[in-house]
């Protein structure tokens, strides 16, 4: 697995360190309240819902790797708001709820 700031090229099997490694990110470099802020300044008023129907059909990681991805007009993406892979957010976004009505594939 290779994991940067602006681009995740996941394999079939991951390492173990290298998923450790993205969960300890996402619970450690990402603040709950600040997340909290970013993503609503990004997806608030119908953007999100606007943003999932694209790929509705992708499991939940995916979809989480797409909006830890995605750039707007104005702001970076949100993984790299917070200096973290886009896999660390992906997961963050996962476990915090942020994915509406996707079951986690991690547990915190």
């Amino acid at each position: 697995m290779i994991t940067t700031l602006n681009r995740s090229i996941v394999g079939p099997n991951p390492p173990r360190h290298e998923i450790q490694a993205n969960r300890f990110a996402a619970s450690l470099l990402i603040d709950h309240e600040a997340l909290r802020r970013e993503f609503a300044a990004r997806f608030g008023a119908g953007v999100l819902s606007q943003l999932l129907n694209q790929v509705r059909s992708r499991p939940s990681r995916e979809r989480g790797r797409f909006l830890a991805a995605h750039a707007g007009a104005r702001q970076g993406s949100l993984a790299g708001t917070f200096a973290v892979s886009i896999e660390a957010m992906a997961i963050a976004l996962e476990t915090r709820g942020y994915l509406q009505g996707a079951p986690s594939l991690f547990s915190s």
